[in-house]
């Protein structure tokens, strides 16, 4: 393959949709994975099999973080989708979109516009297809607003069928606790009680995700969408014949098994790798902090220190109780536990290459409760846990705290047990973030590299906060946005 239109680097949750509107404009577009095709894999489509797909290395990259320095020197498991399809093929499936104001916060704020609730919600509306029956999203105490939900969507959305004692006692809870009961958590204020919508297939009860939703039925139709997997992207090819303005990106070169090739780009780059990928891409490529690049020997031809810089990632303490009510898989084991997330950290980590090749793993450390309010906020939840199990409804269905325990009460033995007992969510943003350069950003608001001609970015590496809720509805907003400032573009 000599030359396409457009190169996509990463086929996952944000490069297959992106690949495959462009693809539909009648572009030609080629997908560089370095996973494999694992769309008919039953163990991959059954959704309460992903805590067991977390281990297989076939899906996970498997990263872990640096020793964490304020976490007693922890290492974090960090999982990354590698597949076509990417993480959509091992989250949790959640399916749920942040508050209005919260993209004024991240965009707006610091003069990014385009990017508002409004902006995006044709976007969100576009990818899926809400299905349910009316028994189901009674049950999950959903009565969606269709004025913010699509029915013609690739994606398969649903709501989760059935429901749980300990669930009800929840909402009823909550509700003590002043806490109302949101019918729809899609309609730009999530601040409540909610179900969240799921990435299933209704009718086989199956995982939808990116290359099972766009890829596989688009393949079949569009010839000029191409799919090179289990190929290793190295770097970007720039044009070294100009010393003026923005460099120019003219191909790839990869790797596959023990060969080395190139690929030419027509017209543009775009780099969908992650947040742990996107930066060390970059890097690779000689877009970067100068004095990072030069340690490696690598000629900076865009010094742009945000690159990897901004990492953030969400934090979870727990509790649990011994529950009399919930139906246990085996005798005595029945529990309820509180996952208490802090969606807002302020801590704020790095992604670098740990050398000049390509097939080093990058240096992830998200710092981890760098900021001492991190760790207040994670009091605040832990009281608010102790206060959920003490109202009327819990009281009754529950025996005593487990975890922390009653015998850590006070602040300093709280501390240590959230130093001790965190663990990640797995929703890692902001190493190429969407932000003004003198502020650190990496891609300005038609997602293009500052400093490249056609480079772009696709992916959660450009949100510049956490948002308070699972990333991937975001995600596929966004690309199906990037696919129509792309395409309207070029």
């Amino acid at each position: 393959m000599d030359a396409v239109d457009f190169l996509i680097i990463g086929g996952g949750t944000a490069g297959i949709p992106v690949a495959t509107r462009l693809a539909e404009r009648g572009h030609s577009v080629l997908i560089i994975e370095a996973g494999e095709n694992v769309s008919a894999s039953p163990e991959v489509r059954i959704p309460g099999l992903f805590v067991e797909n977390l281990k297989n290395l076939q899906l996970n990259w498997a990263f872990t973080s640096t020793p964490q320095e304020h976490a007693g020197g922890r290492v974090i498991p960090l999982p990354r989708g590698k597949s076509l399809g990417g993480s959509s093929n091992i989250n949790f499936m959640q399916l749920n979109r942040p508050s209005a104001q919260e993209f004024n916060d991240a965009f707006a704020a610091f003069g990014i516009e385009g990017w508002s609730y409004e902006d995006l919600l044709p976007y969100y509306r576009k990818f899926e297809s809400l299905t349910a029956n009316p028994e189901a999203f009674s049950t999950a105490h959903v009565q969606p607003d269709s004025a913010v939900h699509g029915d013609h969507g690739p994606l398969a959305v649903t709501v989760p069928v059935g429901t749980t004692p300990t669930r009800e006692l929840f909402f009823k809870a909550m509700n003590e606790l002043g806490v109302k009961t949101l019918s729809d958590c899609a309609n730009g204020n999530n601040v409540g009680t909610w179900n969240s919508f799921q990435a299933i297939e209704g009718k086989g009860c199956t995982r939808a995700s990116a290359d099972t939703a766009y890829l596989i039925p688009s393949l079949a139709k569009l010839p000029n969408l191409r799919v090179l997997s289990g190929a290793y992207v190295t770097r970007i090819i720039f044009d070294s014949s100009t010393n003026e303005g923005d460099v120019v990106a003219t191909g790839v070169e990869y790797t596959k098994g023990d060969s080395t090739h190139s690929v030419k780009a027509n017209k543009e780059v775009i780099i969908c790798a992650g947040t742990y990928q996107t930066p060390q891409i970059l890097e690779l490529s000689g877009i970067g902090d100068h004095d990072i690049l030069s340690k490696f020997g690598i000629k900076t031809l865009v010094h742009s220190p945000g690159v990897g810089a901004n990492l953030r990632e969400v934090m979870e303490s727990s509790s649990f109780y011994p529950s009399t009510v919930q139906p246990a898989p085996e005798p005595g084991k029945a529990h309820v536990s509180f996952h208490l997330a802090l969606q807002y950290p302020l801590s704020r980590g790095t992604v670098h290459i740990n050398s000049s090749d390509p097939l080093d793993r990058p240096v992830i450390n998200p710092n981890f409760l760098a900021e001492d309010i991190d760790t207040e906020n994670l009091l605040v939840a832990c009281g608010f846990a102790r206060k959920l199990a003490s109202t009327k409804v819990f009281s009754e269905a529950i025996v005593k705290e487990i975890s922390p325990g009653p015998a850590i009460g006070d602040v300093e033995g709280l501390k240590e047990y959230i130093k001790d007992n965190f663990f990640v969510v797995y929703h890692p943003v902001g190493t190429a973030a969407m932000l003004p350069k003198e502020l650190g950003g990496v891609v300005d608001s038609k997602l293009k590299v500052y400093g490249a001609k056609n480079v772009r970015v696709v992916d959660a590496s450009i949100f510049p906060i956490e948002f308070s809720v699972h990333p991937m509805a975001t995600i596929y907003a966004v690309a199906e946005k990037a696919a129509d400032i792309i395409g309207g573009s070029t």
